[in-house]
């Protein structure tokens, strides 16, 4: 008798302002994530944003100069998507 479990992937990524961090999350409950660190003003831990992820793959992304830069596997060599961290849409 054989026994099969479910292979499921799940890539992650974080990076931070110093008032929130950002998690991106690609596995079976995925999404982004943007929570508070007790900075500035914000809950330490509270969830101010969810946004779902579309596919499953390896992501980074850092925060650079008020925009999130995210680089995934399917994009094309070179380039670099650009995240508004107040929604976290891709804006490029």
């Amino acid at each position: 008798m054989a026994h099969f479990q479910k292979q499921t992937f799940s890539t992650s990524s974080l990076t931070t302002d110093g008032t929130y961090l950002y998690f991106y999350i690609s596995s079976n409950k995925n999404g982004k994530f943007k929570i508070g660190t007790g900075e500035n003003g914000t809950v330490p831990g509270k969830v101010y944003l969810t946004k779902p992820v579309l596919r499953f793959e390896d992501v980074t992304w850092v925060f650079v100069s008020g925009k999130i830069y995210i680089r995934t596997q399917s994009m094309d060599p070179g380039t670099l998507g650009v995240i508004n961290p107040d929604t976290l849409e891709q804006e490029a």
